[in-house]
């Protein structure tokens, strides 16, 4: 809140108590027994009144936070003094006595003033100061009531900007984690492939050797027959047979001997990014940590909850109070098609499935009509909650598939690996939007801890 205009409403509020303070003080030693001034007429009035009535009906409310810096400025004219017992609302006329007109609520001066008020019902005399002073004690508790609010609000958004403070280290922290995945990744696919490139090089390079080795042999053996040719051609003319046997050269080099660079270099950004797809994940619901209840911890991939004792979550309005469970990012409508799995191993107490957009996060658990949740406690599941729907399924179920048909109005649970269908309900009476629905509550016995949706 602004610090000049908070301190400008604080000097307005203590004038304002000084003034009528002062009022009582002169009426107290003011003559009790003396009757009232008679009240002046009004030029138009059509109703006037001497005795006091019934408090006017009460102020306006205060205006809304966002017009806090559009209030006036609020004048308060002193008490005249050559007539000490007129309370003067005009600062032209401050000898004039002043009225109150119960019609629009408020004080007036009654020479500049009265034609405004015409057929109005108004007050003079004691009974119009009795409930001027009224409606200035209406306006200053209005006043202070706004101010009140302002500085909760005040501090509220001073709490919200600390946790968003904490949000945003830790989602770049979490981003940074996750940049940090890639980069290692790109960086061992990098050396991998040019450590390929390098061995390819290296056999290419000595099979070329091996090659050059065997031709200088034979160029050699090339030399010395020449050499012993010519001799016997100086000597006689007698040629040795045996001299002339000699292999002939290979005339082309082996096309082998090159390094595939279309091997290594096509498609390669294709194949990176395709290849990425081993450390990356993807699933049709995302959790939303901002409504998590306080008792449970939301993996840092948003895939996963599990249950937390001590928890120094931060209160936010969005979160779930009457069940340890966390909702998905996004809600589907009645007739959208969703499918998604839970691996939830050997937990003993989950609840998993929907809940009505409209369902209340706060308070106590909210009726059966907007649940959509299937529980396991121990061995049995329950159909939200109804221990009368208590089943034992035929096979352990570790791992569940939820499909909401909107198309074909059901609901249905199924084991993902042995396909026995769990549960399935209608959902023709489902006219409100629905959120996915994961639950862990404590599980001693157990070794999961953490129930998770199964990426594809």
């Amino acid at each position: 809140m602004d610090a000049s205009f908070e301190a400008e409403l604080d000097q307005v509020i203590n004038h304002v108590l000084v003034l009528t303070e002062e009022q009582t003080q002169r009426e107290t030693v003011a003559s009790v027994a003396s009757e009232a001034r008679p009240a002046e007429p009004v030029t138009g009035a059509v109703t006037k009144a001497e005795a006091p009535t019934p408090a006017p009906p009460a102020p306006p409310p205060p205006k809304a936070a966002a017009e806090w810096q559009q209030l006036p400025t609020v004048a308060v004219a002193p008490m005249s003094e050559k007539n000490p017992e007129n309370l003067s609302v005009c600062k032209a006329h401050p000898e004039a006595p002043a009225f109150y007109c119960q019609t629009d609520s408020t004080a007036a001066c009654s020479v500049c003033e009265s034609r405004f008020h015409e057929g109005h019902l108004i007050f003079y005399g004691e009974a119009g100061k009795m409930l001027i002073r009224q409606s200035l004690r209406n306006k200053l508790k209005a006043l202070r009531s706004f101010r009140k609010g302002e500085r909760l609000l005040y501090s509220r958004y001073g709490e919200r900007q600390a946790i968003i403070k904490k949000q945003r280290s830790r989602c770049e922290s979490n981003i940074t984690l996750a940049f940090q995945a890639f980069h290692s990744y790109l960086q061992c696919e990098e050396e991998k492939m040019l450590k390929c490139v390098e061995e390819e090089a290296n056999r290419l390079t000595w099979a070329a050797s091996q090659k050059r080795d065997t031709l200088h042999s034979s160029v050699l053996s090339c030399d010395k027959a020449i050499e012993s040719v010519t001799e016997q051609i100086v000597e006689g003319w007698q040629l040795n047979d045996s001299a002339l046997h000699i292999s002939p050269p290979e005339q082309l080099v082996c096309p082998d001997l090159f390094l595939n660079e279309a091997h290594y270099l096509g498609n390669l950004r294709y194949r990176v990014w395709n290849d990425l797809g081993k450390i990356t994940v993807f699933t049709s619901i995302i959790l939303d940590p901002n409504t998590a209840a306080t008792c449970v911890k939301v993996s840092p991939d948003l895939l996963s909850v599990s249950y937390l004792r001590n928890s120094s979550s931060e209160p936010l309005p969005q979160r779930i109070e009457w069940a340890p469970g966390v909702l998905a990012s996004r809600a589907i409508n009645p007739h959208d098609t969703l499918r998604f799995a839970v691996d939830v191993g050997d937990h003993e107490k989950f609840e998993i499935g929907f809940i009505s957009a409209k369902a209340s996060r706060k308070g106590p658990r909210p009726n059966s009509a907007q649940l959509f949740l299937l529980s396991r406690h121990g061995s049995h599941f329950l159909w939200n909650g109804d221990k009368k729907s208590a089943f034992v399924p035929r096979e352990k179920a570790d791992c569940i598939t939820i499909l909401y048909d909107g198309l074909r109005k059901m609901l249905s649970f199924t084991d993902r690996k042995s396909g026995f269908q769990l549960h399935v309900c209608s959902t023709k009476h489902i006219t409100d939007q629905l959120f996915p629905f994961l639950a862990a509550d404590e599980s001693l016995k157990s070794q999961t801890k953490r129930i998770r949706l199964v990426t594809d």
